[in-house]
């Protein structure tokens, strides 16, 4: 878009939303956009001579988010020219009240647009239906755009698209000449009874018929403007179309270099960012360098250490086997021990069995002792019984030969 075409837009919410409006509204004045009006459910803005259609694509954007409650209208307009000499940021009241009315007939989370900013977006890429519209108690023809992302490589859906979408504007402009055609027959059949009515007044005063028909051929004049308008957007339909057709044979290549030249934009992006933030933190990379210098004289150091480490890997593994087989004799060793722990037990028991046996022993050692000793006793009464009795005979001899 081109001057002194300018893009007017309208926001406007069903329900509050102070945040997406606000944002929305930052956003456009980084376009350079002004912002001519803010309430607390919408804005008004003007982005005058804009070089492209971006704020039409950020309303895009900002109407397919989820559960959006925002609605858009957008008109291409020109500057007030009778105030342009004094005010160079100027446009008519007119282009504004039509960008409000379509955001006012807009659905939540729908872009509409005027016949004739469509025709202007179709060269941007953007695609449309038709839609009738109320506004201000008729109905209007306007352009509902499309918020599906466009997809890279479809040539074929794309191309499809523009032509519907032109096809769209073309409905949407026949609707608009119809509309001039009927005004301008009801406008030749009140200048076919004006004559008649004005007949009798010819009589009172000669300048009322004069009036009249010079506001009749302003009126014819501003018809036939816009009927050459209308011609010279058909015109430029056609134009489209030849481009559109020979496009389609260009597209693959297009995107190709699209693609490539996106990437290089990007790897472009990158290395200067990443430019930028070295430069940035040129001190701290250099700090990090002495570090990292650092750490690899350290890393060589733990190399040869490794390397003397795997020298010693075989006595190691030979200690370690020899530490194995100790273990394993030290487990042994406690086997055994608990084994004799087992015996010693058993040991101890024998000998308190032995012991009880020594006294059993001991005790009947004294018996048979004490038994000998009154064995030997009892012989040696036995022995004086038998002495006494030996001399109790010899004495009974002896009496009576005394006798």
């Amino acid at each position: 878009m081109e001057a002194p075409f300018q893009i007017v837009g309208c926001l406007l919410s069903s329900t509050p939303a102070d945040e997406l409006i606000d944002g929305f509204v930052t956003a456009v004045r980084r376009e350079r956009a002004v912002v001519t009006a803010r309430h607390a459910q919408g804005a008004t803005f003007v982005r005058f001579n804009a070089p492209d259609a971006k704020l039409v694509a950020m309303a895009c954007a900002a109407a397919a988010g989820a559960g959006s409650s925002l609605r858009f209208g957008f008109a291409s307009g020109s500057k007030d020219r009778a105030r342009a000499g004094h005010d160079v940021f100027s446009i008519s009241n007119r282009y504004i009240a039509q960008a409000h009315d379509l955001a006012a007939a807009a659905r939540d989370g729908e872009v509409l647009v005027t016949p004739r900013l469509a025709l202007l977006l179709v060269e941007a890429g953007f695609t449309f239906d038709a839609r009738e519209v109320r506004i201000s108690g008729r109905q209007v023809m306007a352009c509902a755009l499309d918020l599906t992302p466009a997809q890279e490589g479809a040539t074929a859906a794309a191309m499809q698209k523009k032509a519907s979408a032109l096809g769209s504007v073309f409905q949407a402009l026949l609707a608009q000449a119809e509309e001039i055609a009927r005004r301008q027959g009801e406008i030749e059949a009140r200048q076919d009874v004006a004559p008649g009515n004005a007949a009798p007044s010819n009589e009172g005063s000669a300048s009322r018929p004069a009036g009249l028909e010079a506001d009749l051929d302003a009126q014819l004049a501003r018809l036939e403007a816009r009927f050459a308008g209308i011609d010279r957007m058909e015109q430029r339909i056609d134009q489209l179309q030849h481009k559109i057709q020979s496009l389609a044979d260009q597209e693959v290549l297009v995107q190709a270099v699209k693609a490539e030249v996106e990437s290089i934009r990007q790897i472009s992006g990158r290395s200067k960012a990443d430019l930028q933030f070295v430069s940035e933190h040129r001190n701290e990379v250099s700090e990090l360098r002495a570090k990292v210098e650092d750490l690899l004289g350290r890393v060589q150091d733990t190399d040869g250490k490794i390397e003397l480490i795997e020298s010693r890997r075989k006595m190691v593994e030979e200690v370690q086997s020899r530490a194995n087989g100790i273990i394993h004799m030290l487990e042994d060793i406690n086997v055994n021990l608990e084994m004799l722990g087992e015996q010693r037990a058993v040991v101890d028991h024998v000998g308190e069995k032995l012991a009880r046996l020594d006294f059993t022993v001991q005790e009947a050692h004294n018996t048979l002792r004490a038994l000998q000793r009154e064995r030997e006793v009892a012989e040696r009464i036995e022995q004086g019984i038998k002495a006494l009795r030996s001399r109790s005979g010899a004495i009974t001899e002896v009496a009576p030969a005394a006798s």
